[in-house]
């Protein structure tokens, strides 16, 4: 087979697999049970607030969990509260603001209180974590407030230290004890960090615990966008549509629409997030539209020498970005739509996956590449690139990295930042890598 029948044929699996995960049932029985997770309190009601309705109304059980408090929103706070919050406990006491927001939101669509549960990691840092915080010696810290551990005490573990064992536990307890039937889960795409970061912890704890919860049917939103919702204003008999850069992406989408009550009710409920209305009242209110938007990312399934593109939501600037494998290295290969300029740099992340063992001894992998130089580290620690190679010829960037530096893995969990002379021109979003 030529290698242009192996793209087409590759690309053709990835459609096929994205409209067959696009066939999982939204509608919900009183048998289900539905896992909301949430990056920070008001994700819930702005992307699923008549979800949530539809999920009351049919008597199933209903848990909503929360990464972290949204602490770190100060900005919001001060417009709120017109006074900063610089200590810890200022910025405590911001997370709890938003807590009790999320309580009152929450019941008024008739989610009893004793149904959420707030894990209380960093706001704006979990994807740090995620990437280089996994020593209990070391764990993460605000610079401001030297906070290092969960400070609430009713968080599922309080005092638990900012590491992503910490972070994969609580997620393993809630997925384990609940058991649930649906999954409804932040975007890998999101550009917000923790929403990102939500998404692969829930992956890695689902294959942790594969066999132990069944086989839920996981769904995804969007929250943060650039440019999107178009409109940012409340319009609510108009529809929500998804980024055009999704349109033929390969990510697929499902409209849930709401009926006029239930646009109502999540208006009213988000309403309650009055400390976050008062700094970006239009732009929540923007989400207040007919439907909600569900989203599908298929696992990419590698196999030697089959080169399967990603998710094509690219800028201008690029045309393509592959992932590819034989038996000794991952590919990277990315395609710009003009030459290589002497300024290029990428940034990449690789977390290594295997069943047998422990995720948190697993190599998690960042290095940068510039021209042929690749400067690498291992979670924080600076390490020898080890075999990992750069070749940028005309418009193509081809990047060999050893799969022996990451333990062999089974999964790999990949994001790519392609960068210009100063700023990012592609940030790309987690792809989940099946070898």
């Amino acid at each position: 087979m030529s290698k242009i029948k192996k793209i087409f044929f590759c690309s053709l699996v990835f459609s096929i697999c994205a409209s067959f995960l696009c066939l999982a049932r939204t509608d919900f029985s009183p048998e289900d049970r539905v896992l909301i997770l949430a990056p920070h309190p008001d994700d819930e009601i702005i992307a699923l607030g008549g979800i949530i309705q539809k999920a009351v109304k049919s008597n199933c059980k209903i848990k909503i969990v929360y990464l972290t408090s949204g602490e770190y929103n100060e900005i919001s706070y001060f417009f709120y509260k017109k006074n900063p919050a610089i200590s810890r406990k200022g910025f405590v006491n911001i997370g709890k603001v938003r807590q009790k927001e999320a309580h009152d939101a929450t019941a008024f669509l008739g989610v009893k209180k004793e149904d959420l549960a707030f894990l209380g990691y960093p706001d704006r840092f979990t994807e740090t974590i995620l990437a280089s915080f996994w020593d209990k010696k070391w764990p993460a810290a605000s610079m401001l407030t030297h906070i290092g551990s969960v400070p609430y005490e009713n968080a599922l573990s309080f005092g638990a230290p900012y590491i992503g064992e910490s972070i994969l536990a609580d997620l393993k307890k809630v997925l384990a004890e609940f058991k649930p039937t649906k999954i409804f889960v932040s975007s890998p795409y999101d550009t917000n960090p923790d929403h990102r970061s939500l998404y692969v912890f829930t992956n890695i704890a689902l294959l942790d615990l594969r066999g132990a919860v069944g086989e839920p049917d996981i769904f995804s939103y969007l929250v943060h966008k650039a440019g999107w919702p178009k409109a940012k204003k409340h319009l609510p008999s108009f529809e929500l549509d998804a980024p055009e850069a999704y349109i033929d992406s390969g990510i697929t989408w499902r409209k849930i629409y709401l009926t006029g009550e239930e646009i109502a009710d999540k208006r009213k409920a988000l309403s309650l997030y009055k400390s976050q209305l008062s700094f970006a009242r239009n732009y929540l209110l923007s989400f207040i539209r007919k439907n909600e938007l569900l989203l599908f990312y298929p696992i990419i399934n590698l196999k030697n020498e089959e080169k399967v593109e990603v998710p094509k939501v690219y800028p201008k600037a690029i045309s393509g970005v592959y992932y590819s494998k034989d038996k000794d290295f991952l590919h990277i290969n990315i395609i710009l739509n003009d030459k290589v300029a002497k300024e290029f740099k990428a940034d990449v992340y690789l977390l290594g996956y295997k069943e047998d063992k422990d995720f948190s001894f697993m190599p998690k992998l960042f290095f940068k590449a510039k021209d042929t130089v690749v400067i690498a580290y291992e979670k924080r620690k600076r390490i020898l690139a080890n075999g990992i190679k750069v070749n940028a010829k005309n418009n193509s960037v081809l990047i060999d990295v050893p799969l022996k530096i990451l333990d062999n893995p089974e999964y790999i969990f990949s994001r790519i930042i392609v960068k210009g002379k100063i700023l990012a021109i592609y940030a790309g979003g987690w792809q989940i890598l099946k070898l």
